[in-house]
């Protein structure tokens, strides 16, 4: 009992305390979720620029292939995730055509799949057009040996 009689109602300070844990609670819960969503973001980023770089690299590949051979018409790259520093595997499939008309003009056609595996994938696709430089013979002549002329 108080001074003056009267009795103080018992539970009343649980009330503000148990709505302020309910609200501390929901922000809580807000912010897991936005730091959720955010890392789904950045490995979706992350993934989506892997995929750019292989493609790139695809590209690259089919240049240096063409280089040393004009009848190169392109491959499926199995890439180790071990070679690319990762847990993750990735796929280059590299097409190469020639156009109509135009024996010494190769389209190549890439796409990159980040990681391979369909429902994490990142695919991102690049075409170039390559011009191919005049084709060189081999010289059939004899290699010499030794001194001989």
């Amino acid at each position: 009992m108080t001074p003056g009689g009267r009795r103080k109602p018992r539970g009343v300070a649980i009330v503000p305390v148990l709505v302020c844990f309910v609200l501390v609670m929901m922000i809580t819960g807000v912010l897991l979720q936005l730091v959720r969503t955010e890392r789904l973001q950045s490995q979706g980023e992350e993934r989506r620029l892997q995929a750019e770089w292989l493609a790139e690299a695809g590209l690259e590949r089919a240049s240096a292939r063409l280089a040393r051979n004009r009848q190169y018409k392109g491959e499926t790259w199995d890439i180790a995730a071990e070679d690319l520093g990762g847990r993750d595997a990735g796929l280059v499939t590299i097409v190469v055509e020639t156009p109509k008309n135009e024996p010494t003009h190769r389209l190549v056609t890439v796409e990159a799949d980040y990681p391979v595996e369909p429902e994490r994938r990142a695919r991102q696709r690049r075409s170039l057009a390559i011009e191919l430089g005049p084709e060189t013979t081999q010289d059939t002549a004899k290699p010499r040996t030794g001194d001989q002329p």
